[in-house]
């Protein structure tokens, strides 16, 4: 709904029903209410000690403000993430039936590959309906006429020729609660991994908050002409842009054109709209005649974005060789009640070392703090600090060099989604560069080498960053004896004007 793909004529408001307990059972299960929040849910001692896996599944799934919001039954009916499901413009048959399936030949891949028919390819998207799955839960159900209960094998329906069928509810039926039986006998991978490690390494490192401080300020012009209005700015996705400023000022988003020719120092701080913008775009129809508003550099600071102060506890869990065998990334980060950002920094550790055993999570604060977005590197910039001083760390621990104990835990595919890389060339890197910098001459010792009164170390550390791939579209003609290529894009103050210009 609030992409507008699905708008229902009625909403019906469940949360007085008494759904949201978490009620142990005589024979030994649980029963969770429908409207028992994610977070909630995963926080609960009994869930922690007895479903372990139930816990893990949850923590890795979405961000720590959307599981505040999530509720058990809203997650089982979850809809896809395909991207092709929320693009109006494509096809879909679980959107619009016998419309067709865009998926299926489309750019994106990130789908099924099991379950799948010639009519959907789209994946469900639930991490705490598998791990529920694997439990053996029951899903209660109840309209007007009575109750009854649904295994939750048979719960979801593949979409075989009718996609758009998601679930074996009936019309009038809501989900009232899941039941599990007694928990099974085990403890959770993660932990029993780790502490069974030759070696372990826990340790906790903090950033602090960062602040765009790029030599050109936020500015904007505006100036309306005939009921539309034309606004000169600074910004990195002028179609963003473009909606936020015609929501805000409740315009038809045609009636709203966004200029952007230099975006001069961008990097993030200048992703969506800001304040300079709107207050000239309200100035301007206020005075009737252009106005430019541009911010100083204290307002810098507080009225646009900033990349949030991190906390990040890694556990590494390895052999007396150095073969790691368990990894955990948590990391905390806070932001304002209604925004949904949160910094990403554990996203890298999943895919930079091999471990059998991993967990990765994120937990949001909030706080009464400047909005936080993205800021050059969002996630891998403070991640990839604390992960690579913890396997520095951990190699000291070993007595083996850094470079060898990374080479050692160098992973043939994705750790986690157990995919072969495209290329990936790191191991080739780290060796390269040790050539280069003189890496067989370094002292391990620390507080050994010095330069009059200054102590000179040698260190190195590794980098990964994940890469988002979408359609790209360019426009030729040709033109007598030449070609004019048409292309969108904008520059952040990387030089790409340049680099593409010739």
């Amino acid at each position: 709904m609030k992409l507008q793909i699905e708008a229902p004529t009625t909403l019906v408001d469940i949360n007085h029903l008494g759904l949201d307990k978490i009620e142990e059972m005589p024979d030994g299960g649980v029963r969770i209410g429908a409207m028992v929040r994610n977070s909630d849910l995963a926080a609960d001692l009994h869930i922690r000690k007895n479903y372990p896996l139930l816990a893990r599944a949850l923590l890795a799934g979405a961000s720590a403000q959307l599981r505040n919001k999530a509720t058990t039954g809203g997650n089982l009916l979850q809809r896809t993430r395909c991207y092709y499901f929320y693009d109006t413009t494509k096809p879909c048959n679980k959107r619009e039936p016998g419309s067709g399936c865009a998926a299926l030949e489309g750019f994106n891949r990130i789908h099924a590959i099991l379950g799948t028919s010639d009519q959907c390819i789209a994946v469900y998207p639930s991490d705490m309906a598998v791990a529920m799955r694997a439990l053996d839960a029951k899903v209660e159900v109840a309209d007007a006429q009575g109750k009854r209960t649904i295994a939750l094998a048979d719960f979801h329906t593949l979409p075989g020729t009718t996609p758009q069928i998601e679930n074996t509810l009936n019309k009038g039926e809501i989900i009232t609660g899941v039941t599990l039986p007694k928990a099974p006998k085990g403890k959770q991978i993660y932990r029993k991994a780790y502490d069974a490690s030759d070696v372990k390494l826990d340790a906790t490192y903090k950033t602090p908050d960062q602040c765009h401080a790029m030599m050109e300020p936020h500015a904007t012009l505006a100036l309306w002409q005939d009921g539309k209005i034309v606004v000169y700015t600074s910004n990195q996705i002028p179609s963003k842009t473009q909606e936020a400023l015609a929501q805000t000022l409740k315009m038809d988003k045609e009636n709203v054109r966004i200029i952007s020719r230099y975006v001069g120092g961008g990097f993030g701080g200048k992703l969506w709209l800001s304040g300079d913008a709107v207050l000239a775009a309200l100035a301007a129809h206020q005075l009737k005649r252009p106005v430019k508003v541009a911010l100083t550099r204290q307002q810098i600071f507080h009225v646009t974005t900033h990349r949030p102060a991190t906390i990040q506890r890694i556990r590494l869990g390895a052999t007396q060789e150095g073969k790691l065998t368990a990894i955990a990334h948590e990391v905390w980060c806070g932001d304002l009640p209604d925004n949904e950002f949160y910094e990403s920094a554990a996203d890298q550790t999943r895919s930079l070392y091999a471990a059998a055993d991993r967990l990765t999570n994120h937990k949001l604060a909030t706080l009464d703090l400047p909005k936080a977005d993205s800021m050059r590197a969002p996630g891998e910039a403070v991640g990839l600090l604390a992960i690579e001083q913890a396997m520095d760390e951990l190699a000291e621990k070993l007595n083996i060099d850094p470079i060898d104990l990374r080479v050692l835990n160098e992973p043939t595919e994705d750790p986690e989604k157990k995919v072969p890389f495209s290329t990936r060339n790191l191991v080739g890197c780290m060796r390269e560069g040790a050539k280069l910098f003189g890496w067989e001459k370094r002292n391990p010792i620390p507080k050994q080498v010095r330069d009059g009164n200054w102590l000179v170390g040698i260190g190195m550390a590794s980098a990964i960053r994940g890469n988002i791939l979408s359609p790209a579209k360019c426009h030729v003609r040709l033109i007598l004896w030449y070609f004019d290529r048409t292309n969108g894009f904008n520059d952040i103050g990387t030089g790409s004007y340049t680099i593409l210009h010739k």
